[in-house]
């Protein structure tokens, strides 16, 4: 899925992952004037998933773009579809000239940053080269790491739970609990 987020031609855009596979966008009107916030869904070849809606190529009546990479039209087929490794990879969107306009990594690939970290997992690892954050879920999405790449020590004291950073909720007034066998 590519989310657009101003109002573009992707032609001769394409999608790449870590080992140099790229899909790419053929110069088909279909890719002039995209416009932004259009979504576009691309699924690999004849394996499209049944909860997917029909292919379709028209932005402008939805705001999405449901295609196959077979679709001849619109990808070059002498291209090979990104085969993404279930234990890491990293993904980049690449414009017409070449360069880089967006990229992610996930589980063990060091190719790009930010790498949103092993999936599956009870530990969410966000590292976007500056600064790196894991969310523990069995803690209730707690941060249970933050440091920066000039100081990589850990700023959450993880020693004592009760000192992670976690999510709080402010009512807005202020709440008397004495009923509940609280402090006002």
């Amino acid at each position: 899925e590519l989310l657009v987020l101003q109002d573009t031609s992707l032609a001769y855009y394409d999608i790449e992952d870590a080992s140099g596979n790229y899909l790419l966008f053929q110069d088909d009107p279909v890719w002039d004037n995209i416009p932004a916030g259009t979504m576009v869904v691309i699924y690999n070849g004849a394996s499209k998933d049944p909860l997917l809606p029909a292919e379709d190529t028209n932005p402008l009546d939805d705001g999405r773009m449901v295609l196959s990479s077979l679709n001849a039209a619109c990808f070059d087929q002498t291209t090979a579809w990104p085969a993404l490794g279930n234990n890491g990879d990293a993904i980049f969107v690449n414009d017409a000239d070449n360069i880089t306009v967006a990229q992610v990594a996930y589980g063990s690939s060091l190719a790009a940053t930010p790498n949103i970290g092993a999936s599956g997992g009870e530990l969410l690892l966000l590292d976007n080269g500056t600064a790196k954050i894991d969310i523990d879920h069995a803690k209730g999405a707690a941060i249970t790491h933050l440091s920066r790449t000039a100081y990589p020590q850990n700023m959450v004291n993880s020693a004592d739970p009760g000192r992670l950073i976690q999510q709080s909720y402010y009512a807005g007034l202020l709440l008397d609990r004495r009923a509940e066998r609280r402090p006002p």
